[in-house]
């Protein structure tokens, strides 16, 4: 059901006109995310891109995947072996924390903090200095 007039209106009013409307539209073709383009015009909720799109909005728009540049993925590599949380990386880093576990993941890393050494240096099944032995 299409927006009622009088909130398009409002709405073209609110990101400055047609030429706001014309630069909203582009935002969203070109493919930014509706929330980059809500800062860009100060708005506070989806609802006027929505209004101001019409039917070309009803299309969901899927982008799949991006992929990790190589880069990325080796600072996400580095900061786990260094003991970070994937929570901690994925703030560092400016990624999802599940595109950190993905990565992780697929390095052998996901599990519990990966450390370069294990700690204590007693190896497997180790409880201790003496490694599991008695005394």
């Amino acid at each position: 059901m299409p927006y009622p007039e009088w909130k398009v209106r409002y709405c073209r009013e609110r990101v400055g006109g047609e030429e706001g409307a014309r630069r909203l539209r582009e935002m969203y073709k070109s493919g930014a995310p509706v929330r980059e383009i809500m800062a860009a015009f100060n708005l506070k909720s989806p609802e006027c891109i929505y209004a101001l799109l019409g039917e070309e909005a009803r299309r969901r728009r899927y982008r799949g995947r991006r992929r990790v540049t190589r880069e990325v993925e080796e600072e996400i590599v580095k900061l786990r072996l260094q003991g970070l949380s994937m929570t901690a990386i994925a703030e560092r880093v400016g990624v999802g924390l599940g595109t950190v576990h993905r990565v992780l993941k697929r390095h052998g890393l996901a599990g519990r903090r990966a450390k370069a050494s294990p700690r204590g240096g007693g190896g497997e099944g180790s409880t201790g200095p003496t490694g599991g032995r008695a005394g």
